[in-house]
């Protein structure tokens, strides 16, 4: 009788805990949503339950018994472990809608992407930014796994690697990564994220939220300006960007090393620095063309940390990116080009024997001086020079001889006069001097020193050769007003000079002792 009943007990205890399994079970229904699996489940452990209740009334051993009962034990210990994992996950769902209600409509609003993820990666929330990156409507992201469906192939393992170590940490901080999205329209989508942790009200690590910057065009911009700047780099130019305030934000190394400036030396200092004070009065006109929206050539010099100065021709331009406006400086340097102008100007407006002006200078050198004594009311004189025994040198001696001579003849004409009088060589043996005077006597009395200093000997070849010169005057404006009329009239008191041999001064009259105005 006494096993009789103990096996009666724990088949009555069995039934009754699968019925409370079932019990359990039809409370999953509202948690997790799923409502035919639970039945046919509630059902299963019904028929379980009477079942257990028949074999009371037939015979049953004490391990069919004890089994019954362990497994209704089983039974019931898992339909409530279950239950508390579906009441956890409730629980997690809630707090994440609760943040999602509570911060959906300002996602919406900021300019960062913004998502959020459960614990195993799949996407809870996803504000308007987030779309527009993937290009893809709110209701295609929403419950889709984050990394499987929308982090590049070739960043995905670390990525996921990075989200599971973060989500397994109890205590797990914020942390920034940056990765490639790709978007449905077959572009990669550069962004940096910050990640937050999301934890329940127990602690309990429920899901992350990462904000997002789309960088995508910053990066495109970034290697822009660095091709860009290798290539400005490369160039003989050299090229400043400046503020209108004057600061440089932008130099190249050839503008740092036109400078003597090391590689980046120049950023933040004002470029007025850089010009020499006589220009800055012009570069200040040239800034103001700029700001209503004009270009300038600007030819300066460029100033050194150790003074040292270079001529350069600067282009510039005004430039605006964004709402900041500047001003883009190409400059090169013109030494060479100056050097050549120099030499381009030498040949043009010099004699080539005795360096000094010839006919083209002297013609420019003319108007300049008629036009300063019009409007001082001043006198100059134009002293023709005539060496007269020229061709009796090249005949005896030879033309290197003559040409020796000639070179003399240039420096003894330069020594008498004065720094502000034009010298110059206007044919094979002639000269002219254009000198300012103060009255016709001292005309005369220069142009008969000339002629005593050019009659001094002359050493050529180790040999001392004597010659002599024929000087005529013309006076401006009393004998011409014109540099053609004026070596007219010298050229015809030359020549009387010539066939008066006992006469040394160009003019009728005797020459004055003193010369206090000319010498």
């Amino acid at each position: 009788m006494g096993m009789a009943a103990d096996i009666r007990f724990m088949l009555y205890l069995a039934a009754v805990l699968q019925v409370l399994a079932a019990g359990a079970a039809l409370l999953l229904i509202p948690i997790s949503g799923r409502r035919l699996s639970w039945i046919v489940l509630c059902v299963g452990l019904g028929l379980q339950a009477w079942r257990r209740m028949y074999a009371v009334t037939s015979n049953a051993t004490i391990v069919e018994a004890t089994t019954a009962l362990a497994v209704s034990v089983l039974l019931l210990a898992g339909v409530l472990g279950i239950r508390g994992v579906f009441l956890s996950l409730k629980h997690t769902t809630h707090q994440l809608q609760r943040e999602r209600d509570r911060s959906g409509s300002f996602l919406n609003r900021v300019g960062a992407a913004i998502v959020t993820l459960d614990v195993t990666g799949r996407v809870l929330e996803a504000n308007e930014a987030t779309c527009e990156i993937l290009v893809l409507p709110r209701e295609d992201v929403i419950g889709r796994d984050w990394f499987g469906s929308f982090v590049s192939d070739e960043a995905r393992p670390q990525v996921f690697a990075s989200f599971k170590r973060l989500m397994a940490d109890p205590e797990g901080s914020d942390e920034y990564v940056e990765y490639g999205l790709q978007a449905t329209d077959g572009e990669e989508r550069r962004v940096v994220w910050h990640r937050k942790v999301l934890r329940g009200e127990d602690g309990r690590t429920c899901g992350v939220r990462s904000a997002g910057i789309d960088l995508t065009e910053r990066v495109r911009l970034e290697q822009e300006l660095a091709f860009r700047s290798l290539l400005l780099d490369q160039t003989t130019d050299a090229v400043l960007v400046f503020r209108y305030d004057g600061t440089i934000v932008y130099a190249n190394d050839t503008a740092c090393a036109q400078r003597g400036y090391e590689s980046e030396g120049l950023l933040g200092i004002n470029v007025r620095t850089l010009i020499p004070p006589a220009d800055i009065e012009m570069f200040e006109i040239h800034m103001q063309t700029l700001r209503h929206g004009g270009s300038a050539v600007f030819e300066s010099e460029a100033v050194c940390p150790t003074g040292i100065i270079r001529p350069i021709e600067a282009h510039l331009a005004p430039v605006s990116v964004g709402d900041a406006d500047y001003v883009v400086d190409v400059s090169r340097d013109i030494t060479e080009r100056r050097a050549a102008e120099s030499t381009v100007r030498r040949l043009a407006y010099s004699d080539h024997l005795t360096d000094l002006p010839n006919r083209a200078l002297l013609c420019d050198r003319a108007a300049v001086a008629f036009a300063r004594a019009r409007r001082m009311d001043e006198q100059l004189a134009l002293l023709f020079i005539d060496f007269d025994d020229l061709k009796a040198v090249n005949d005896t001696l030879g033309h290197a001889a003559g040409d020796d001579i000639l070179q003399t003849v240039a420096t003894r004409l330069r020594d008498a006069s004065r720094a502000e009088d034009t010298v110059a060589r206007i044919g094979g043996d002639e000269f002219v001097i254009l000198a300012r005077i103060g009255a016709e006597e001292d005309a005369a009395e220069f142009a008969a020193r000339l002629a005593v200093d050019l009659k001094q000997p002359y050493d050529v070849l180790g040999r001392r050769v004597h010659a002599s010169a024929s000087v005529g005057v013309a006076i401006y404006p009393e004998q011409g007003e014109s540099l053609d009329a004026l070596m007219l009239a010298a050229d015809a008191a030359m020549y009387a000079v010539k066939s008066d041999a006992l006469s040394a001064v160009p003019f009728s009259r005797r020459a004055p002792k003193n010369r206090d105005s000319v010498g």
